[in-house]
């Protein structure tokens, strides 16, 4: 009882997601490196465009430094907004440039892999969600990683969809 009441902080309760995601819904984020990671590289690439922008003003026009400051923002965008939300009826997907809400009871298969979790619905169509990605020494070694448990999570939360609630709960 008091360990349920002082449970650790996790990531998911410093960012909440409020598109669509219901009470009991679970959200997967980049994990907590990877979004270090990915600052971090939009800092590099704003400070060399900062260190640089005389000679790119004076060699290219505006075009080069704008392009770059956009890939720097698009490194920013994609460590906070990317995630994935499971709820009682659906998944949400927010990659970078799109959201996309697949129900579960389409849902027919569900793999992790280096690309992210991809989600293979009843009417032949995939969408992967980037937020949670395997890496490839993981899938050498044939090591279970997060990405391995949210896919079982998925598709446990299908197979129950499509069961019903009265085959749930009755066995």
């Amino acid at each position: 009882m008091l360990a349920a009441r002082y449970r650790p902080l996790l990531m998911e309760d410093l960012i909440p997601v409020s598109q669509g995601a219901a009470s009991s819904g679970r959200t997967w984020r980049i994990s907590p490196l990877g979004r270090v990671f990915l600052v971090v590289v939009g800092l590099g690439v704003l400070a060399a465009v900062a260190a640089d922008l005389d000679t790119m003003l004076r060699n290219g026009g505006v075009f080069v430094p704008v392009v770059l400051s956009a890939v720097s923002g698009a490194f920013f965008a994609a460590s906070f907004r990317t995630s994935l939300t499971l709820t009682d009826h659906e998944v949400i997907i927010r990659n970078l440039g799109w959201t996309r809400t697949v129900p579960l009871a389409t849902v027919t298969r569900v793999h992790a892999g280096y690309g992210g979790i991809e989600i293979e619905t009843s009417q032949g169509r995939y969408v992967t969600a980037m937020a949670v990605q395997k890496a490839n020494v993981s899938l050498w070694l044939g090591r279970r990683t997060r990405a391995d448990d949210v896919a079982e999570a998925i598709q446990e939360a299908a197979a129950r969809a499509v069961a019903g609630p009265s085959d749930a709960v009755g066995g």
